[in-house]
C-alpha cells in the first residue's frame, strides 16, 4: 500500500487506487500520514478535523471516520479490525513504512541529495533531487479544506521550494546553467523578492552569454525590493552585480564565484549553497 500527500490525498494498493469515502476520512489519513506511526489523540484530530464546529460527540464521529477509513483500504479477504489505522487508548496510529508514503520518501530522498553534495558527488545530488521532485503531482493536499491542511499545504511548498532551488544549484555546480534557466525565470516570476533565485537566474544568464538579460534581471529584482520593502539588494547580490557588469572570468567557472573576504578556494557564492 501506497499513501500520497504530495498531491491529492490517495491510497494505491495491489489494484490500483482506492476510493477514500469522505473528506473527513481523507483529512485523518493525512494527519496519521504526516508522522507514521506516531500517536495522535482523539482530541488533537477533532480539533484538527472539525476546528471550532465540533460534531456532538467527536470522538464517536472519530470512530466513524476511523471505520470508512480502514474499509475502503482493507485487502480482499481482510478484516477492517486488523486495518494499519491502528486504535489505540485515546487514539490512533497508522502502522505502515514511512517510505510507504511519498512525503517522507520525498524528506528521505532529499537528505540523500544533500549528503551527496556535502561529498562533492554533484552526479548523485543530481538524480536523487530528480527523483525527489518526480514524487509530486501538484499542489498538495488540495482534496482539505480544513485549517491545519492549510498549514501543511504552506510549510509543503517551502520544502518544495527548497529542493528546486538546492537543484538548481548542483546544475549551476556542472555547468549546466542551460536547463535551469526556464525554471529559474518560473521561479522569479512567483517570487520577484528572492534575492537567491534573482543571484542563480543572473549568473545562469551571464555564463549562457546572455549578459544583458543578467544586468536586467538585477535591474529588476532591485526595483521591486525599493518599491515594495525600501530597501537595496544584499551584499551578495551587489557584489555579483558588479562581476558581471566587469565580465569577470571567474564566473565562467561551474562551481560559483570567489567571494570577498571569503578563503580563495570557496568558490560557491554563500547564496548558491546548499540549504
Amino acid at each position: 500500500m501506497k499513501i500520497r500527500l504530495l498531491g491529492a490525498v490517495e491510497i494505491h494498493g495491489r489494484d490500483g487506487a482506492v476510493r477514500l469515502p469522505s473528506e473527513k476520512a481523507r483529512a485523518l489519513l493525512a494527519l496519521l500520514a504526516w508522522r507514521p506511526n506516531a500517536f495522535l489523540s482523539d482530541e488533537r484530530a477533532a480539533e484538527e478535523i472539525w476546528g471550532g464546529d465540533q460534531p456532538v460527540h467527536p470522538t464517536g464521529a472519530l470512530y466513524t471516520c476511523a471505520t470508512r477509513l480502514r474499509r475502503a483500504i482493507a485487502e480482499p479477504g481482510q478484516s477492517p479490525r486488523y486495518s494499519v489505522v491502528a486504535r489505540r487508548r485515546g487514539g490512533y496510529q497508522l502502522l505502515v513504512d514511512p517510505q510507504d508514503i511519498d512525503l517522507h520518501r520525498f524528506r528521505g530522498l532529499l537528505a540523500e541529495a544533500r549528503h551527496a553534495v556535502r561529498r562533492d558527488d554533484d552526479a548523485e545530488a543530481l538524480e536523487m533531487f530528480d527523483a525527489a521532485c518526480a514524487l509530486w503531482s501538484g499542489l498538495p493536499l488540495p482534496d482539505l479544506s480544513i485549517e491545519w491542511a492549510g498549514r501543511a499545504r504552506a510549510a509543503l511548498e517551502r520544502e518544495w521550494l527548497g529542493a528546486r532551488t538546492s537543484r538548481i544549484a548542483v546544475l549551476l555546480r556542472m555547468g549546466r546553467q542551460g536547463e535551469a534557466i526556464p525554471e529559474l525565470f518560473q521561479l522569479a516570476e512567483q517570487d520577484p523578492l528572492d534575492e537567491r533565485i534573482a543571484a542563480m537566474l543572473m549568473l545562469s544568464l551571464h555564463r549562457d552569454g546572455r549578459q544583458h538579460e543578467a544586468l536586467r534581471c538585477y535591474s529588476r529584482i532591485r526595483a521591486a525590493l525599493v518599491e515594495e520593502l525600501g530597501d537595496e539588494p544584499g551584499a551578495d547580490l551587489r557584489f555579483l552585480h558588479t562581476k558581471v557588469i566587469a565580465r569577470a572570468p571567474e564566473l565562467a567557472r561551474p562551481g560559483g564565484i570567489r567571494v570577498a573576504g571569503e578563503p580563495e578556494d570557496q568558490l560557491l557564492l554563500r547564496f548558491l549553497a546548499m540549504a
